[in-house]
């Protein structure tokens, strides 16, 4: 039953987007980790764009990073369950953030990034299994 909780846990800090497997090599590889770079290719940002959505990227990342390092294996039910709203959360709050920013284009793309972003994750999770 932990294993299981702990996949929860980790699909949920990716919620909608997961570090690609290239890029991943140049950071520890956290699950729920957006490169900026990939992110303003794939919807074409402005500069105006990337300005507004870099901090609370950062912030997200980092929040992200520190809580995935909180919550292990050994973590109780109750840690775990705590770290998902908070990741939720998180990532809510992020949303929030980045989708008044957005063209309905650049909307559009990042819903099918982040639809990828979940099937990439469900493989991922059934070759652990």
């Amino acid at each position: 039953m932990k294993p299981r909780l702990l996949l929860m846990l980790l699909a949920m800090l990716a919620l909608c987007i997961v570090l690609p497997r290239g890029a991943a090599a140049a950071e520890e590889e956290v699950p729920g980790q957006i490169a900026m770079e990939e992110l303003a290719t794939r919807l074409n940002l402005t500069e105006e764009q990337r300005a507004q959505i870099a901090p609370a990227l950062e912030q997200r990342n980092t929040r992200l990073k520190a809580m995935a390092g909180e919550v292990n294996a050994d973590s109780s039910r109750r840690e775990k369950l705590k770290a998902l709203r908070q990741a939720r959360s998180i990532q809510k709050e992020f949303v929030g953030k980045v989708s008044p920013v957005l063209t309905r284009e650049q909307a559009a793309e990042w819903e099918k990034f982040r639809d990828e972003a979940r099937d990439r994750l469900k493989e991922r999770r059934s070759s652990q299994d």
